[in-house]
């Protein structure tokens, strides 16, 4: 998954921008900031103003009824948190980082096949045995000296018996392993 720094960037700036409103206190700038923010994100953040109360039954209903707009703005922003945090690669879990699962020239994979045995050896060993592990991690320095190489078809060989060593291990370990292996097959195809 390749992360929108662009729009991360936009995300930041607007949080920016509410950040400075509340400690304003000013209602009109808040109310304001609200429309804008749903007018830009309102297709592509879900459910963005549900619980405000600008948009509550409440607001449509009472004509005497005056919405939280500083509220409606924290809740915005919190709601804007969220999404950017969703734009993000997902962990496996807490203790494995997110592979990504692109290579664009021979020498990243080193980095990715490093990256890769990292997260193999902080799998549990009721995941993957040490043995299991080092075996894993020859697998893949040989995969990466044969693509450094430019010996693609042994390389191919190499990954299919991977795989086919992946199907019997755990499904934590298939999940730290394959998007290399998917990278490194995309890679090889392309030869």
């Amino acid at each position: 998954m390749v992360i929108n720094n662009e729009k991360v960037k936009e995300i930041d700036r607007y949080i920016s921008d509410i950040n400075k409103i509340l400690d304003s206190n000013d209602s009109d700038k808040a109310k304001d900031m609200q429309k804008k923010i749903i007018a830009v994100f309102g297709e592509e953040i879900m459910h963005l103003s549900k619980g405000l109360s600008n948009y509550s039954l409440q607001a449509l209903n009472d004509g005497y009824f005056k919405p939280d707009y500083i509220g409606d703005l924290n809740l915005i922003k919190a709601k804007l948190e969220n999404y950017k945090t969703d734009l993000y690669p997902k962990n496996i879990n807490n203790d494995i980082p997110i592979l990504k699962n692109e290579i664009k020239i021979y020498n990243d994979i080193n980095i990715s096949i490093t990256n890769t045995i990292q997260n193999i050896q902080r799998l549990p060993e009721n995941v993957l045995s040490n043995e299991d592990k080092e075996s894993i991690e020859e697998k893949l320095n040989t995969i990466e000296r044969l693509m450094n190489e430019k010996d693609h078809e042994n390389a191919k060989s190499r990954v299919l018996n991977v795989v086919r060593w992946l199907a019997d291990k755990s499904v934590d370990a298939a999940i730290a392993i394959l998007p290399l292996i998917g990278s490194i097959s995309s890679k090889l195809a392309g030869v």
